[in-house]
């Protein structure tokens, strides 16, 4: 496709020597794996149908770069990056692993493993529903607490206000994130149930079989977490995150083809 000058001027900001350069590289990184090294240097080369919305893609690529030229609190904000997919497809539509590939091709989209948060927690309340012994409007209580650890030290979770709010709904508890009602759930579903949810929802990564597990204290990457999230609204039902719909050589014949999962 030929070039906006804006798009052309986005392109030589981000130092980048081709458009969508994160999701092609990624795309390239598993097309060795899908076709063999062999098939990508020879025959004339392949045809490769790809899930990228370049319209999306660059508007994300210029969001982060602007964004990373602005200070938070008069501090650089550092590195970013985004992943957009279609829920019931899993089709991939955005990957941007950072502000600016010329400075910094590595791709943190699908290889930085980062704290996910409180972004964790709606797996720890799914796991809770799943296991039929709560409801939205079952009470939690939002008090102090400590969870006693065997061989380590006592574990104290506090809210982020650091203040208690008592008896507060299951569902009030997710809307507002707080910690304490997260973590006593739980402590009541086990924390193998919330890492059972954790992988049918799409999670890949290690998971510690802590409580700290509750409140996000594991390392994901950003496509995890889109998947996991894709899987929610798609109400359950998992798609496995995919940027190559297939691939055909010169003479036509097809080489691969992605199958739903």
């Amino acid at each position: 496709n030929d070039e906006s000058e804006e798009e052309a001027k986005l392109r030589r900001m981000s130092g980048a020597p081709y458009r969508a350069p994160y999701f092609v590289s990624e795309v390239l990184y598993q097309l060795q794996n899908l076709v063999g090294p062999e098939l990508t240097t020879r025959d004339g080369g392949l045809q490769i149908y790809t899930t990228l919305d370049l319209t999306l893609q660059e508007r994300a690529e210029k969001l982060l770069l602007e964004d990373g030229q602005t200070k938070f609190n008069g501090e650089e904000k550092g590195e970013a990056a985004l992943v957009a997919s279609d829920p019931v497809s899993g089709a991939v539509r955005v990957l941007v692993g950072g502000r600016n590939y010329g400075s910094s091709p590595y791709n943190r989209a699908v290889l930085a493993k980062r704290s996910p948060g409180s972004a964790f927690k709606p797996f720890v309340y799914l796991a809770a529903l799943n296991s039929g012994m709560v409801s939205p409007s079952t009470e939690l209580g939002d008090e102090e607490v400590v969870f006693e650890v065997e061989g380590s030290a006592d574990y104290k979770p506090q809210n982020y206000s650091r203040r208690f709010r008592g008896a507060v709904s299951m569902r009030d508890s997710l809307v507002d994130s707080l910690n304490v009602p997260t973590v006593k759930l739980c402590d009541m579903v086990g924390v193998e149930s919330v890492i059972e949810m954790a992988r049918k929802l799409g999670i890949k990564s290690s998971l510690p079989s802590s409580l700290s597990l509750a409140l996000g204290a594991c390392e994901v990457t950003p496509l995890e977490m889109a998947a996991a999230y894709n899987t929610i609204a798609a109400r359950g039902i998992y798609s496995r995150p995919h940027l190559i719909v297939r691939v055909r050589n010169r003479s036509g014949n097809i080489l691969y083809r992605h199958y739903p999962t």
